[in-house]
């Protein structure tokens, strides 16, 4: 059977087709937008609520299992305020769970050049929170500020 285009194949073989589209809510409804037939195409939706710092924590906690490193208490803390505060300030670019992996590779990362134990100080964290990137997250108003302060 020839097809004369992508699409007739595309429509012919839509039981057998899956494509899976994920990003921002508001981004992806923009995206959705561009195209007037793309969004009739798209026949269900899946919102992923972001993670709490308690969910956040906990994977945090299973990437140290998996990875045979153990958190000290004072970690934690660190850890576990640094979480909520960057939770309790999270901007539209907030990346969930992505964030969580990021922040574990650069404690890895700061715990390695440090000592070749397996033991994960505050310290580490605390190191990784001074990272450019990350530190950002944890100021409570990042909006972009213009102009001079009263």
């Amino acid at each position: 059977m020839a097809f004369q285009k992508k699409r007739d194949y595309m429509e012919v073989k839509r039981d057998d087709f899956v494509c899976i589209l994920a990003g921002y809510t508001r981004e992806m409804g923009a995206m959705l937008d561009m195209n007037p037939g793309l969004r009739d195409r798209v026949q269900f939706y899946v919102d992923f609520p972001d993670y709490t710092e308690t969910e956040l924590m906990q994977i945090f906690e299973k990437l140290c299992r998996e990875n045979r490193y153990r958190l000290t208490e004072s970690a934690v803390t660190v850890l576990s305020d640094g979480l909520e505060r960057i939770v309790k300030g999270k901007s539209q670019n907030f990346s969930n769970g992505r964030l969580v992996r990021k922040l574990f590779e650069r404690v890895r990362m700061k715990q390695a050049l440090r000592s070749s134990n397996s033991i994960i100080t505050d310290a580490d964290i605390q190191a990784a929170f001074t990272e450019t990137d990350i530190a950002v997250m944890l100021e409570s108003d990042t909006s972009v500020k213009i102009g001079f302060r009263p």
